[in-house]
C-alpha cells in the first residue's frame, strides 16, 4: 500500500529515490564533508579578519 502512495506521489522521481538508498552511504558522506570543509573555512575566514583588523 505504501509503495502505491509512493508510485503516485514520486512518480519518474521513484528511480532516482532507489538509486539514493543504495548509494545512501556514499552520498552523505560527500554531504558531511562538505559541511565540515565550509565550517572549517568559515573560522578560518573570521580568524584572519580579526588578526588583521
Amino acid at each position: 500500500m505504501i509503495d502505491q502512495f509512493l508510485d503516485a506521489m514520486l512518480g519518474p522521481f521513484r528511480g532516482i529515490s532507489q538509486f539514493y538508498i543504495e548509494h545512501q552511504l556514499i552520498f552523505n558522506t560527500i554531504i558531511v564533508g562538505i559541511a565540515i570543509y565550509q565550517l572549517y573555512m568559515k573560522k578560518k575566514k573570521e580568524r584572519n579578519a580579526s588578526a588583521k583588523g
